[in-house]
């Protein structure tokens, strides 16, 4: 049974780190952080393609965001965020010998260097409900237990701009159906709208949150079966049990610039380019959810189907 160890909190005029939610077990800690900037990028340096595949810190570069604990890896479950958001579930063991230290700086916004200690003793009022060993044991089964996909994109009909998506569970043996099936696509890293710059020039900041920035979107309001794209065409949502093998098929659109936006249609698509971010959340009422993700380009053509794994979804977290 885990314990509250309080909350670090660090802030200037224009950023702030917040770790919280600290809960600390015989062997650990488990922890939130979340970071918020009026004006620094969060992804530069925490990009799609350069996220380090097992992160034991964060480190923005030189003069930038900087978050870890002393003499031990962190360990992190989740990593996601935008422009000027980063949210992060980790987790941190304790050194062999002493407390368990975090530190954090950020020089270049103001939060000067600074740490947090969670005393070892602390560990001593946690009660043990299941042993380490166990816990590690139903980690790595559900890590094993992740569900692959074929994912297919083809054109809709001859002469047609509509795209259809194929999805298909394809392994693991052990996992016979999945009990809801969740297909999101995801921005490009081409525009992350920032809410001051969108008030400044006279746009609704939630319209333009909610625009698609992706060279695709689902058609609004359809999808497989009883499910159905939300608005803004970004999300479907299968909730109904999904036998593993069976297909669902989607219908995509090209995305149109915004009532807010001046650029002609032609040039939002070529900004837009031709790859298509997709992430799927299965889930199952047994084994827990799993978060998976892909890339696809758009061709001419149908293309052989991508298989949309666990270790192909590695360092996607930050989509």
């Amino acid at each position: 049974m885990p314990l509250a160890a309080g909350s670090l909190v660090r802030r200037s005029a224009d950023a702030g780190v917040t770790v919280t939610g600290f809960m600390v077990y015989s062997n650990g800690v488990a922890f939130t952080v979340v970071v918020l900037s009026k004006g620094a990028s969060l992804r530069d340096q925490a990009s799609l393609e350069e996220a380090p595949v097992e992160p034991s810190r964060v480190d923005l570069g030189a003069g930038s965001l900087k978050f870890g604990a002393r003499d031990v890896p962190l360990t992190f479950h989740s990593w996601g965020g935008g422009e000027n958001r980063l949210k992060i579930e980790a987790w941190a063991p304790f050194p062999p010998d002493g407390d368990l230290v975090f530190y954090v700086e950020w020089r270049a916004e103001g939060i000067e260097h600074s740490e947090f200690r969670v005393p070892r003793s602390a560990a001593a009022g946690a009660v043990v409900l299941w042993p380490p060993e166990l816990l590690t044991e139903r980690r790595r089964r559900h890590d094993a237990l992740t569900p692959s996909f074929l994912v297919h994109l083809e054109p809709w009909a001859e002469g047609s701009d509509l795209i259809r998506l194929r999805v298909a569970q394809n392994g693991p043996p052990a996992i016979d159906h999945l009990d809801s099936l969740v297909v999101r696509i995801c921005n490009d890293d081409s525009y992350w709208p920032d809410e001051r710059n969108v008030a400044a020039n006279g746009h609704n900041y939630e319209e333009v949150m909610n625009q698609v920035w992706a060279p695709y979107r689902f058609t609004p309001g359809t999808g497989p079966g009883e499910a159905s794209a939300d608005r803004h065409g970004q999300e479907v949502a299968y909730q109904a049990p999904l036998p593993a093998g069976e297909e669902l098929a989607y219908q995509l659109e090209p995305t149109r610039p915004g009532s807010w936006s001046s650029i002609p249609p032609e040039e939002w698509q070529r900004q837009r380019g031709n790859a298509i971010r997709i992430a799927i959340t299965a889930a199952h009422h047994e084994h827990g959810t799993w978060h998976l993700g892909t890339k696809i380009t758009v061709g001419p053509r149908a293309e052989r189907p991508t298989i949309v794994s666990r270790s192909s979804s590695r360092g996607l977290d930050s989509w």
